[in-house]
């Protein structure tokens, strides 16, 4: 009987796992930044919250689109987000938001090579060791 051949590693399989350590490095970094909800001011419960939903690949990773919020305000903005774009027009600007929006549109099926995820991960692992 011959040995079945061993199973190559999935580059699927390593790109998954980099986006997790990728979002949750960030995700530490962007708490530790912001300090507070950017919304309420609260300290508590802080997430990593997107302006524009992290599906869009191109712009999940991207520091203006992401802002610390507590759950209650990062669940509410999905539902009037009006509050939350208030934030963003006063501390970004019109033309970064809208630089966000037309990346976002332009760019729908972008996907992160595993490079670049590697490099995602030690620019943010660097720039959290920045807060600790």
């Amino acid at each position: 009987m011959a040995a079945k051949p061993k199973p190559k590693k999935s580059k699927q399989g390593e790109r998954k796992k980099l986006e997790k350590k990728v979002w949750e490095t960030m995700s530490l970094y962007i708490r530790a930044r912001d300090g507070k909800c950017v919304t309420c001011d609260t300290p508590e419960g802080l997430t990593m919250s997107h302006y524009i939903n992290a599906r869009r690949q191109i712009i999940r990773y991207n520091e203006y689109n992401c802002n610390a919020q507590c759950r209650t305000c990062n669940f509410t903005h999905n539902h009037w987000p009006y509050i939350y774009e208030g934030y963003m027009r006063r501390v970004y600007g019109d033309l970064v938001l809208n630089e966000l929006e037309e990346m976002a549109e332009k760019y729908k099926t972008y996907k992160w090579t595993v490079p670049q995820l590697q490099e995602l991960l030690e620019y943010y692992t660097d720039k959290l060791a920045g807060y600790e």
